[in-house]
C-alpha cells in the first residue's frame, strides 16, 4: 500500500485468509496507512501471534502503536478502536445525505453554507468508489487524474467544517427506527 504517511498499526495475518483480506479492505477504505506481515512469507511472526494471543494463532491479528492488539476482529471493532465516528452526534440533522462519494462530499460542502448541520451516511470511507481505485478517467476537471492528486483537500472538506457530522456506518444497520422527516 503506498502512502507518505508512516504506518499506524501492523497487521498479521494470511493472504487466503478472507477475515484478514476484509481487514485490510476496511483500512485502505478508511485510508489508514498500515504495514502488512504476511504469516505464508514471515513464518516467524507466528510467534509473535501467539505470544499476543496466550499461546493461540488467531489471524488477522492487529497491533497498534500504542502496543495494544485485536485478534479476529470485525470492523466495528477496529473502527472503535481507531476513533471512527459510527454514531451520529446530534439527534435532528438539516440534511442527511446517503453516500460519501465525491457527489455525496460536493453537495456537503455546498449545503454546509447555507443550512446549520448535515450528516453524511457513508458505509465505508469518504470518496466512494473514486476514494478507493487509482486513476479517475472519468472527471471532467481531472482527465487522467490518479487518486493521490484528488485525495488530500477534496476528502478533507467535509471534516474541516464545523457544520458537518461525519459517520462511518454498518451497512447493514437499521435507520427505519428513528424519527425522520423528508421534504
Amino acid at each position: 500500500m503506498m502512502s507518505l504517511q508512516p504506518p499506524t498499526i501492523t497487521v498479521i495475518g494470511a493472504s487466503w485468509c478472507p477475515d484478514c483480506r476484509r481487514t485490510k479492505s476496511f483500512l485502505e477504505e478508511q485510508r489508514i496507512t498500515y504495514e502488512w506481515i504476511d504469516l505464508n512469507t514471515h513464518p516467524k511472526a507466528t510467534a509473535l501471534i501467539e505470544e499476543l494471543n496466550g499461546g493461540s494463532r488467531i489471524i488477522p491479528t492487529v497491533v497498534f502503536r500504542d502496543g495494544s492488539h485485536l485478534a479476529e476482529l470485525g470492523n466495528d471493532e477496529l473502527a472503535d478502536k481507531l476513533g471512527l465516528s459510527r454514531v451520529a452526534s446530534e439527534p435532528m440533522y438539516d440534511l442527511i445525505i446517503i453516500g460519501g462519494g465525491p457527489t455525496g462530499i460536493t453537495t456537503s460542502i455546498y449545503a454546509a453554507r447555507k443550512t446549520s448541520s448535515v450528516l453524511i451516511i457513508e458505509k465505508s470511507a469518504f470518496g466512494g468508489q473514486a476514494g478507493v481505485t487509482e486513476h479517475l478517467d472519468n472527471n471532467p476537471a481531472f482527465p487522467r487524474a490518479s487518486r493521490a492528486a484528488c485525495d488530500g483537500p477534496f476528502y478533507a472538506a467535509p471534516r474541516r467544517s464545523s457544520s458537518l457530522a461525519v459517520e462511518t456506518a454498518d451497512s447493514r444497520r437499521d435507520y427505519s427506527s428513528r424519527n425522520s422527516r423528508s421534504t
